[in-house]
């Protein structure tokens, strides 16, 4: 069995999944995973609904973006998470329903069976430009919850494979528009 042949088609069935349920827009969004030394991560502005191999770099875990200029502009976002979390996969996404509520809330609390028996809460973050403080918040949060959102920017998932990464963000999306429904109602 080939692992990186397996990595890159777990990401690009990811990007796929993520595409077609309207997790990400057209450029969007980003995907990674790390296998001992070495992460495997979508390049900056591919679409993932679309990827292809040479869409996917495979950088050691402690390199600098600018001798990898082609990857992620979130590199450094998953550079820490893997060098402070035991995560094996992460997604950046920009699910609308929930960056939507990240605007009027500093927390989404489920309310529907599934959000609440996967993550039941999860944090809205804000950015205030200062991205080394934004990336420490981001690790804090996830190292514990999972999962964050990054006011009005999107959600950050991990977990030990892409599957439960992607779980995570799609899950927290359906809740939030069964949130979003529910308060169209009052």
């Amino acid at each position: 069995m080939d692992t990186r042949i397996d990595i890159l088609r777990e990401i690009i069935t990811t990007g796929r999944a993520l595409w077609e349920e309207h997790l990400v827009t057209s450029h969007g969004g980003n995907i990674s995973v790390r296998e001992k030394d070495t992460v495997y991560i979508t390049n900056t502005g591919t679409k993932l609904g679309f990827l292809k191999e040479e869409d996917i770099s495979a950088i050691p875990i402690n390199a600098d973006r600018s001798i990898y200029p082609r990857i992620s502009s979130e590199w450094d976002v998953h550079k820490n998470i893997y060098l402070n979390t035991k995560a094996r996969a992460i997604i950046h996404a920009h699910p609308p329903h929930t960056v939507a509520l990240s605007l009027r809330l500093n927390r989404i609390e489920a309310m529907d069976y599934e959000g609440l028996l996967t993550f039941k809460s999860v944090e809205v973050i804000e950015n205030h430009g200062e991205r080394d403080l934004l990336i420490k918040s981001i690790v804090d949060v996830i190292r514990k919850d999972r999962i964050v959102v990054v006011k009005g920017h999107g959600t950050f998932a991990i977990g030990d494979s892409l599957e439960e990464a992607l779980f995570l963000t799609s899950s927290l999306e359906f809740s939030s528009k069964i949130i979003l429904t529910i308060n169209q109602w009052k």
